[in-house]
């Protein structure tokens, strides 16, 4: 993992939400989002603001006691997706209580957004994974620029990967709350598996290397694509193609359930449907429903302008082969559910 020049500087509640964690129903839970207003670049190096939060965080948070939270500086911050939302408080009410955000009364992330200078079309939250790294920088490696931005001026910028903080299985259960709470609040598709570098990188002489970070990149799209089996069965079913779009390439396509992943049992053929990874998180963002009886794909308007020509499609399933009527019947549900609320 080569880490940017410019560290991942934030506060003490949301670093120590991130590293150490905060504690709700006798469980150990760790923080993985937070919001921006502009593009950041990952990987980097956390490191803590020296100023206290001017934000209200909440009972739980207190209970912390962040003023008080010192870290080794071993860990690095890589960035999965970004959700641009509306800024609203029944989002931030259902976020700072559902486990993604609760050391923070909703109040907090309202008043970021509320006071930022930037274009609200801007706001995001963003999915971050937490990494222990193999080297533990020191004080003199940094240089603080200003009260919110760090400098990363140590020659060792390629480090390894310990272990992520939160597990895979935990962080995909993260990551369906938090696309499941945002909904019905996007602005604009999400982006995932972003990876910005700054310019500033491009110093020196490029060498190219293979090492941890290819390994995480490959090991979350595999992740993405589902489990191996459901996957299998929804190739050997459907054959090698999205069931919209029709894109063969093997690559891209990935196993999406129609009713949401809850256990073993509902990585049942007949709720799945093979489609190319665009497409699946559309579907599971509600943006791309299903209609019942003749199979058709019905578009949210945002879509209109980007993936207009895929309304009306009917899916490309083969004689005798079709998902679960039920399941396609409860899902499409949702999507006129959400459909009839922005519009």
């Amino acid at each position: 993992m080569l880490l940017e020049t410019t560290c991942f500087k934030i506060d003490r509640p949301n670093a120590m939400a991130m590293v150490r964690g905060f504690t709700k129903n006798g469980e150990i839970r760790r923080q993985s989002i937070w919001l921006a207003v502009r593009e950041l670049h990952f990987p980097a190096l956390l490191t803590l603001q020296r100023t206290a939060t001017r934000f209200k965080i909440s009972e739980l948070g207190r209970m912390m006691d962040p003023d008080n939270f010192t870290m080794p500086l071993k860990y690095a911050a890589t960035l999965v997706s970004e959700y641009f939302i509306k800024n609203d408080m029944t989002l931030w009410e259902a976020i700072c209580s559902n486990g993604l955000f609760d050391i923070w009364d909703p109040s907090a992330p309202y008043n970021r957004f509320d006071g930022a200078e930037s274009k609200p079309t801007d706001f995001r939250i963003q999915l971050l994974r937490i990494y222990e790294i193999d080297h533990e920088f020191n004080l003199d490696d940094i240089r603080h620029a200003t009260d919110r931005v760090d400098q990363l001026i140590s020659p060792t910028r390629e480090v390894g990967i310990i272990a992520p903080l939160i597990s895979d299985p935990e962080f995909a259960s993260l990551r369906d709350l938090l696309e499941r709470s945002v909904a019905s609040y996007l602005t604009r598709p999400p982006r995932h598996n972003v990876v910005l570098s700054d310019k500033s990188s491009y110093e020196g002489t490029y060498s190219p290397t293979q090492g941890d970070w290819r390994e995480i990149v490959e090991r979350q799209i595999r992740e993405r694509r589902g489990q191996q089996r459901f996957r299998d069965a929804l190739r050997k079913a459907y054959g090698d193609r999205c069931l919209i779009t029709g894109c063969e390439i093997l690559a891209v396509l990935e196993a999406a359930h129609i009713n949401r992943y809850r256990g073993e049992k509902d990585n049942h053929v007949e709720n799945g449907l093979l489609l190319r990874a665009d497409i699946h998180t559309l579907f599971d963002l509600d943006l791309i429903g299903i209609e019942p009886s003749r199979l058709s794909v019905e578009l949210h308007p945002i879509l209109a302008k980007e993936y207009g020509d895929l309304e009306g499609n009917v899916l490309a399933c083969p004689t005798g082969v079709r998902p679960s009527h039920g399941a396609i019947e409860l899902r499409y549900k949702q999507f006129q559910e959400r459909k009839d609320k922005e519009h």
